[in-house]
């Protein structure tokens, strides 16, 4: 402590400002996927908004950064939870001693262990940033640390009786941890997760329907865009609640463009802006396309999600003209399983990579896979199926105009879907195959996507939520026409397009 009271006054006397080494902790902490962008840090803090002389618990913590900021606030802090080890208890120790502020860190070790309970019956504000996409595990310790909130709407579905007490019935980290911690918490709690907690059926759907319907406390939902995390790229997305909640509406904020050029050289390399992310929270106003405040009684007719997309991004065309895309697809087409029994028949794949042109989708295609004989009527591709990219990259679209492809070394090879891709076939005369096909290439349709995307590491659509959720503009027969003779145009000068690179690379070869 000494040597450490001897580093900050030097510091300090040699006027440089303050010692930020907590950012540096987070860089080296790297390695372990455990720091986060200084801007997201930033931005947890400013939108805890808590006082000076506030109690606030932040559980997760590897770092140091956020307890830090915290500190540097007057906040009392509580950092005692699930989890924690010898390195971040360590750093934080450090960190607090450094910034002259150990004496408004609580630890509560002692208490805890003595009594084998949860160190703090109830706090001020919280601030929770659990593990992405962590199953609990039996004997983990972290059960010790649950609260619970009984006698609300839909409190049963989460909390539920074991021997002498409630435990919460959630088992993934995110979701457990807002059901767990939250009933701590006395005025505001700000949890970091995957945008799964926000739109996913199961166990995120009760919670969510609890804490709605339950005491209407959502306050705030903030989607953030990705690699805040380091080393991740995973996308993660902030929720606040608030028992002083009085308006019945959430603040939703996409915040996906909110960054900010750092010195990094690092491609990708953006800081989140929390100036900019705070401005548009607590601005009272829409702000289009980035901001909005939503009535609770439309976040419950949409499945009580709370994805800001969904709310921020509405569709840009009349919805009373709109019908699900299942009313006017016969069936979905999906990629079958590769098979190496002797019978197997070789097929093609249609994959991502030979999406997104205008015009139709012909062979050969590059890659071949084999699949069972029997199958191979009821998985393979038609004529004027159009092809949807359901995961990893999202709403890349083609249409197939080819019912099988003639090789001259092989026989007849029929075409399939690849895994990442579903095929949709139309089967009504309320739309024609090309208004479906350039609709489902606008950005339209790629919104609606972003709205219904599930999935920490890999983006996906699953094809009930595409069918169910996608709602489809139906637009007059002379509408639609028109539309197709300008697709027609469109489609003749791309090959127009081909057809002039093709002669340059022939004339650049020649020269």
């Amino acid at each position: 402590m000494r040597a450490l009271g001897l580093v900050s006054e030097s510091f300090a006397e040699s006027g440089l400002g303050e010692l930020d080494l907590h950012d540096v902790i987070g860089e080296y902490a790297d390695t372990l996927g455990l720091g986060y962008d200084a801007g997201l840090c930033d931005t947890l803090i400013e939108t805890l908004e808590a006082p000076a002389g506030s109690k606030v618990w932040i559980p997760f913590d590897p770092s140091g950064q956020l307890a830090v900021r915290a500190l540097r606030r007057g906040l009392r802090v509580v950092v005692s939870g699930p989890a924690r080890n010898h390195w971040s208890q360590s750093v934080v120790r450090l960190l607090a001693l450094i910034e002259g502020k150990y004496g408004l860190l609580d630890l509560n070790e002692d208490d805890m262990a003595a009594h084998g309970l949860p160190p703090l019956r109830s706090v001020d504000y919280l601030l929770a940033c659990p593990p992405i996409g962590v199953k609990l595990m039996q004997g983990a310790g972290w059960r010790k640390w649950e609260g619970v909130e009984l006698g609300l709407p839909g409190s049963d579905s989460i909390y539920r009786p074991m021997l002498d007490r409630h435990t919460v019935q959630l088992d993934r980290s995110e979701s457990w941890a807002v059901a767990a911690f939250w009933p701590y918490v006395e005025k505001r709690a700000v949890f970091l997760t995957s945008p799964n907690v926000l739109f996913a059926k199961g166990q995120e759907q009760r919670l969510r329907e609890f804490l709605i319907l339950g005491s209407s406390q959502p306050a705030a939902v903030i989607s953030l865009p990705p690699r805040l995390i380091n080393g991740s790229g995973v996308v993660t997305a902030i929720t606040v609640l608030d028992r002083r909640q009085k308006s019945f509406g959430v603040r939703m904020v996409d915040a996906a463009a909110a960054t900010i050029e750092t010195k990094s050289t690092m491609k990708f390399s953006r800081a989140l802006d929390s100036r900019r992310v705070t401005e548009l929270l607590t601005s009272p106003g829409e702000v289009p396309d980035v901001s909005r405040t939503i009535g609770l009684d439309e976040i419950i007719a949409n499945d009580f999600g709370l994805m800001p997309a969904r709310y921020i991004s509405p569709p840009s065309l009349d919805a009373e003209y709109r019908v699900p895309l299942g009313e006017l697809v016969e069936t979905v087409v999906r990629a079958p399983v590769a098979s190496k029994e002797a019978s197997a028949v070789e097929v093609q794949e249609v994959g991502i990579a030979d999406l997104d042109q205008w015009g139709g989708l012909f062979g050969p295609f590059l890659r071949t896979t084999n699949i069972q004989a029997r199958k191979l009527e009821e998985c393979r591709l038609r004529r004027n199926d159009i092809l949807v990219s359901v995961k990893g990259t999202l709403g890349k679209v083609g249409m197939f105009l080819d019912d099988g492809v003639r090789d001259s070394e092989k026989a007849e090879l029929h075409s399939v879907c690849a895994q990442s891709v579903v095929a949709l076939r139309v089967r009504t005369d309320r739309v024609s195959v090309v208004s479906l096909y350039l609709y489902l290439r606008s950005d339209d349709f790629k919104n609606q996507l972003t709205a219904f995307r599930t999935g920490v590491a890999q983006a996906h659509v699953t094809p009930s939520s595409l069918l169910r959720d996608v709602k489809i503009p139906l637009r007059s027969l002379p509408e639609q026409q028109a539309a197709e003779s300008l697709y027609y145009e469109l489609c003749q000068l791309e090959e127009q397009v081909k057809r002039a690179q093709s002669r340059m690379e022939e004339i650049r070869l020649g020269l």
